[in-house]
């Protein structure tokens, strides 16, 4: 008996381990299957007509994560999108580039990277970045801010009450920048979004666009020159069912 019991046990404990093979197995081809999908994703990239960025239609999915809800806004370095994240219901801001060359994809790249380390109030938080096989394009997914940039503000220039709120804030989120190393390099109007710019009490300020930024005293990605405007994801989403959700 106590055999037979033994003899139970292996073939309980061969059959576990069997499972847990075929589920491995299965996790592996699954990743290679992604991999391959971003590799010929990004091989596609490099056909892709310059100047062209591609256009989603409501209900359009990315990646199987995302469902295109609408059109926020173009701009010289491409389109923003209003999505929902499918699995939590989360509206964000997608962001699809342009261009097709290095220097555009590498930019779009290193605003992820650089967003994506920071947690601060004033600073447009970076919660995904992907190569979207089906379209051929890199995409990045930030929260969606609803507001305008300072330089559609210009009637409230002249209130000294108002710009040292605004001020204030953009320090404090250049602030974090710098703590963290990060130089942003094109601060300007067109880079800073406000949250209710008509009450001073409760106006939030968001600094965005990290594509010409740098990290450290010896990297550039970039050579310093005039960048065309962001398209700006109007923003103030509906409250997210998680804060710390991220995807990077």
């Amino acid at each position: 008996d106590r055999l037979n019991l033994e003899l139970e046990a292996r073939v309980t404990d061969l059959e576990r381990r069997g499972h847990e093979i075929a589920e491995l197995n299965a996790e592996l081809r699954r990743q290679i299957g992604e991999r391959s999908e971003q590799i010929y994703a990004a091989l596609s990239l490099r056909d892709r007509p310059e100047g062209t960025v591609p256009k989603l239609v409501p209900g359009e999915l990315v990646q199987q994560r995302y469902r295109t809800l609408r059109l926020c806004g173009m701009g010289g370095m491409g389109a923003v999108y209003e999505v929902e994240r499918l699995r939590d219901g989360m509206h964000l801001a997608l962001k699809l580039t342009r261009e097709a060359s290095g220097f555009a994809l590498a930019r779009l790249a290193r605003e992820a990277q650089i967003a994506a380390q920071l947690a601060h109030p004033n600073v447009v938080r970076v919660v995904d970045v992907d190569i979207a096989s089906t379209l051929g394009v890199l995409y990045i997914v930030m929260e969606l801010v609803e507001g305008k940039s300072l330089a559609e503000l210009g009637h409230n220039h002249g209130k000294q009450s108002w710009a040292l709120t605004v001020l204030a804030q953009v320090a404090s989120g250049l602030s974090v920048l710098h703590d963290a190393g990060i130089v942003h390099r094109d601060i300007k109007p067109a880079n800073i979004l406000v949250v209710d710019p008509d009450d001073e009490r409760v106006l939030c300020v968001k600094i965005t666009d990290f594509g010409i930024a740098k990290q450290n005293a010896t990297e550039s990605i970039a050579p310093d020159a005039p960048e065309p405007v962001e398209p700006t994801a109007p923003i103030r989403a509906r409250k997210p069912p998680s804060e710390d959700a991220t995807e990077l």
